[in-house]
């Protein structure tokens, strides 16, 4: 049965089992096979019959041959696909009765039985027995190991064996790779400091046949077990229960409920969020039960989960306690080490590809955008396995994408890159998500909260500053500009000149282009805001003149936005509302193809501020709806309200439809 798998694989089967038994098929003198036409289920579309008919006529040719017969049937490493219910109608269900022998010989009823072995467990509709092969006990794997290894083993030696055989979850194929290993050359203190890093390290399995193995098995599986396996690695290989199962079966939207402490960072509270989407999207506990139970059980019957022995005596897990809810006899189930191994390997690799596209594509969102699900299962997992680095570069590859997520969704993945900074003690990317923290909380209206992100990121990013690279450092002066955009949220100029001049300043001591050509546009728009329209023009065409040395076959999509954002400045505060409103539609297309959409809602306020100066109250009307459409996808309140203070103003503004907070 090895191999076989479907209808075509019963044929080649039954084909085999009536070529060992002896002659060919006793035939009509038509050529057709004696006995009916034997029905197969799932095939009764015209294109099969063919194939019917083959099974047909090798179903009769075997049964031809054991009638009269008594045979057992042994099928080997059963392939889990082999259709094995078909066969065991074709062999077993029709008995033979054999009126010519003794009624008390043992030759009066003839017939079949057949033994299967497998590494995937039929229905129990199908088995009349089941023995479960479990693995070795201790005494045995290490008995085992020392006749193989085929010499004495000194007292170090049993204990490193011990050890090695544990390792292995006393497996006897594996045992038989160790003590080959240890035939060799490899010694065994060596080898059971690896196995117990990494039970499949390559001086276990040098020739990956463990692996494959392993492999074969997983990849037996249908396709949607195969993720939810790989996922239970999360849970080592302690016993667990149903309830913690599902913790792993991570859904979109449901991965935010990721419990932050309330430690604080530098005085910063750090809250736990739940997005109301991700809540009202989440399946319910009972059908997320439900639905682990169904692949624990698929697990388990390919022999890829072990189900630990039911005591009804066993104390319910702590997460049923607190809940309130019942698990039938309180299973436990149990990843054995080197499956546990496996999918642990799988899951890394899932990761470290996941992070490498999101390094890729980090200011192309709509390629992250395609892989939202895959990227916030990856930092969920991440962050559940505690592997904090990983979760600080993943985090850091999203700084842009937060800002198409909902805002507490997108503070909630920064919250998880500022706690995984502060467990490696990284200060320079805490600094940079607490800059991007920030920016939410300000569009959410948390103005204290944004103010404190900031502050501390400065503190922070001085206190660092002489280990830094330039580039660095660069990235770490956001704050002040950021400060300066709060200052003019409350009327501020003094304030926010300040800020914005001090970031300016900083840009230039450092002496990078874009960061100086950003602060001449900070400086621009503050002035702008507060009536300043000299200043504001001069700073334009500082940055105009600094725009110039780029050149546009080499600039990449940053470079070409801020190019963009100058122009625009600069038709702005000239009062050319016509040439600002084309560069403003090349910002947007930009904007929503690689960077913040918060920008886009935000500088459609601007142009709707600028057309209503210039009396053109349909184009104003239109630019606050497309605005007002953006903040509602985004969640930011402070610009909903911004948008539709502005409407307001405009005539015909009944129409508008509810609050989009």
């Amino acid at each position: 049965g090895k191999g076989c798998t479907g209808i075509t694989g019963l044929i080649t089967f039954l084909n085999k089992v009536a070529d060992i038994l002896g002659s060919p098929a006793r035939r009509s003198p038509d050529g057709q096979a004696n006995g009916q036409f034997h029905v197969i289920p799932g095939l009764t579309d015209t294109a099969a019959l063919n194939t019917a008919l083959d099974a047909s006529l090798a179903i009769d040719r075997t049964r031809t041959f054991l009638a009269g017969k008594r045979a057992l049937l042994l099928l080997d490493d059963l392939d889990p696909h082999f259709p094995l219910r078909l066969a065991l109608d074709a062999l077993l269900v029709h008995g033979y009765r054999n009126e010519e022998a003794d009624a008390t010989s043992e030759n009066f009823l003839t017939g079949c039985t057949m033994l299967v072995t497998s590494r995937s467990m039929p229905s129990s509709g199908s088995m009349t027995h089941h023995l479960h092969l479990d693995p070795l006990d201790k005494e045995a794997a290490l008995k085992l190991f020392t006749v193989l290894v085929n010499r004495p083993l000194s007292n170090e030696e049993l204990v490193s064996a011990r050890q090695i055989c544990v390792a292995l979850g006393e497996l006897p194929h594996a045992i038989e790779l160790a003590a080959s290993a240890v035939r060799v050359g490899t010694s065994c203190s060596l080898l059971a400091t690896q196995l117990a890093a990494q039970p499949l390290d390559p001086l276990l399995d040098s020739e990956g046949d463990l692996y494959t193995c392993l492999a074969q098995a997983h990849h037996a599986l249908p396709a949607d077990m195969r993720e939810p396996f790989i996922r239970l690695a999360t849970l080592g290989t302690q016993p667990f229960s149903l309830e913690q199962a599902a913790t792993t079966q991570v859904p979109l939207g449901g991965w935010t409920q990721i419990e932050l402490s309330n430690q604080l960072v530098f005085n910063l509270p750090l809250r736990g969020l739940t997005t109301s989407n991700a809540q009202d999207n989440a399946p319910s506990q009972h059908e997320a039960l439900v639905s682990t139970a169904t692949i624990l059980t698929h697990l388990v019957r390919h022999s890829l989960v072990e189900l630990l022995p039911y005591n009804a005596l066993a104390t319910p897990p702590a997460s049923q306690q607190i809940t309130g809810t019942r698990s039938a006899g309180h299973s436990q189930y149990r990843l054995h080490p080197l499956l546990h191994a496996y999918a642990d390997m799988c899951q890394r690799k899932q990761h470290a590809d996941t992070i490498a596209y999101a390094e890729q594509y980090q200011e192309d969102m709509l390629h992250l955008e395609q892989q939202r699900e895959r990227l916030l299962t990856t930092l969920a997992q991440l962050w559940y396995n505690r592997q904090y680095d990983q979760v600080v570069r993943l985090v850091g590859y999203l700084l842009q994408f937060v800002g198409r997520l909902r805002n507490q969704q997108g503070e909630h993945i920064l919250l998880c890159g500022i706690q995984a900074s502060q467990q490696i003690h990284d200060r320079f990317h805490m600094a940079r998500f607490l800059n991007r923290l920030g920016k939410l909380r300000l569009h959410r209206g948390d103005f204290d909260g944004a103010r404190q992100a900031w502050e501390t990121s400065l503190e922070m990013g001085q206190s660092i500053e002489a280990s830094l690279s330039f580039y660095r450092r660069v990235q770490l002066l956001k704050p002040w500009a950021n400060l300066s955009l709060l200052a003019s949220e409350f009327g501020d100029h003094a304030a926010a000149r300040h800020y914005a001049q001090t970031y300016l300043e900083k840009c230039q001591m450092l002496g990078d282009l874009s960061s100086i050509i950003t602060g001449f546009l900070k400086l621009g728009w503050t002035s702008l805001y507060h009536g300043d329209q000299a200043t504001a023009e001069q700073a334009a065409r500082n940055a105009a003149i600094l725009c110039s040395t780029y050149t546009p076959a080499t600039a990449s999509s940053g470079d070409k936005l801020l190019v963009l954002e100058v122009q625009y400045l600069l038709a702005y505060v000239q009062d050319d509302y016509r040439q600002s409103q084309i560069y403003l539609e090349e910002i947007v297309t930009l904007v929503n193809e690689r960077f913040d959409l918060y920008a886009v809602a935000d500088m459609l306020l601007d142009q709707a501020t600028f057309a209503q100066t210039q009396q053109l109250l349909d184009e104003a009307r239109a630019l606050v709806l497309r605005s007002i459409k953006a903040t509602a996808e985004i969640e930011a309140p402070v610009l909903y309200a911004r948008g539709l203070a502005l409407l307001q103003q405009l005539p015909d503004t009944t129409s508008l439809v509810g609050d989009g907070r």
